[in-house]
């Protein structure tokens, strides 16, 4: 019988070391001589802790509490489409759906152009626009030259 130390054993059970040293001193797993492991014992030894640990165990199904469980999810069910029919509560496709068209327009009105702002001008008109606004600034009104 081939004997392997717990980073090895760790390794075939999917866990880290210390959990191996862990289940170790809790005496689910047996060591062998010198603190090395039967990779065969350790792998029966985890998966009966598993099975014993697992509330979900078929052998141990209480009807009464799987028809509360179910009960209460049909419930809880009724509930959400009463708010929903109510209108207390909304599905989450006509939210996304709202937020989508709202964000899109928003984005669309953003991409505008200003009325009255130079977007793109030549430097010579974005110079004369500048020295234009500059006598504005100064509650004096530029004069025209005919």
């Amino acid at each position: 019988m081939k004997l392997y130390d717990k980073n090895a054993v760790a390794k075939f059970l999917d866990m880290t070391p210390k959990n191996v040293q862990r289940l170790t001193e809790k005496g689910i797993l047996q060591t062998k001589q010198g603190g090395l492991y039967s990779l065969a014992e350790a792998t029966h030894a985890y998966i009966k802790y598993l099975r014993d640990r697992n509330p979900e165990n078929e052998e141990n199904i209480d009807l009464n509490e799987e028809r509360a469980k179910l009960t209460k999810a049909k419930r809880l069910n009724e509930e959400l489409d009463l708010s929903v029919k109510k209108g207390e509560l909304h599905k989450a496709e006509d939210i996304e759906k709202i937020m989508s068209a709202t964000l899109i327009n928003f984005k669309s009105r953003l991409s505008l152009p200003c009325p009255g702002l130079p977007h793109t001008l030549p430097l010579s008109s974005a110079s004369s626009v500048r020295t234009a606004s500059l006598p504005m600034r100064y509650g004096v009104a530029p004069t025209r030259r005919t």
